[in-house]
């Protein structure tokens, strides 16, 4: 979230505490690793 105003108040409401195993977690690959395809392809079209 952002752009808010510096007075700006963020309410959260929820009907349950958080729990986590209702979440499916996947990590985030690097980025290198995810650019290395494409940057690769623009080499050889280039």
């Amino acid at each position: 979230m952002h752009n808010f105003s510096d007075d700006a108040i963020l309410m959260v409401l929820a009907s349950e505490h958080y729990d986590s195993s209702d979440y499916i977690f996947i990590p985030y690959r690097p980025l290198d690793e995810l650019l290395a395809p494409t940057v690769m392809t623009r080499r050889i079209r280039a």
